[in-house]
């Protein structure tokens, strides 16, 4: 079973209004950098679906059990009366102690990189697989020379790379940039079909 995501437990029938849905759906948002937490919130939190919109809320509560309890209790009250009593009755900073997110237009790689790990529900493994493709891309992308100081993790090398590259603004990485770099890539494999599958 994912802790996070409660993948097993909806698989084998058991449905939102039960708490144990909600203890495995429960989390504490982490702040990572490089691979590595750098802080985990207090309280839970729980994310809320319904009529095709996503939000999501704290639940005031260091407590797993008692963090579960409330995003049920949302939840049903979510899905009975609406948004509009639900965000009247719980979306209020002080109940909360959050304030209401605003929108961000000066995103970068490293704060997608964040989000990313933090929304996924793949495993560790897979998601900084995912990540290190990702770096790689931007690094070409931009024009982030790669040197074997990269691969320094002893004397700092290796951190300042992943500066350089986090650093680098999201909307720098166009989608025309993004196809000029996959032309380049698959031509490096020649006539080669299998490697131009593989780069692919």
């Amino acid at each position: 079973m994912d802790a996070k995501s409660g993948k097993f437990l909806v698989s084998t029938g058991v449905s939102k209004n039960d708490l144990r849905y909600w203890l495995a759906r429960v989390f504490k948002p982490k702040k990572v950098k490089g691979g590595q937490v750098l802080h985990e919130t207090a309280f839970y939190f729980a994310r809320f679906q319904h009529q095709g919109r996503r939000i999501t809320v704290s639940l005031g509560t260091a407590s797993q059990t008692t963090a579960a309890a409330r995003a049920k209790e949302r939840y049903l009250f979510l899905v009975t009366n609406g948004w509009r009593d639900f965000l009247a009755k719980y979306q209020v900073p002080l109940e909360e102690g959050v304030q209401p997110a605003q929108k961000r237009t000066n995103i970068t790689v490293g704060d997608f990189i964040t989000a990313a790990c933090e929304e996924s529900h793949l495993p560790p493994a897979t998601i900084t697989q995912y990540i290190r493709s990702f770096r790689r891309i931007v690094s070409e992308v931009v024009g982030i020379r790669a040197t074997k100081k990269r691969f320094d993790y002893q004397k700092g090398g290796h951190a300042q790379w992943l500066e350089k590259i986090n650093a680098v603004q999201l909307s720098e990485i166009t989608p025309s940039l993004v196809e000029a770099w996959k032309k380049k890539f698959i031509a490096a494999a020649g006539v080669d079909m299998m490697q131009r599958r593989v780069r692919l």
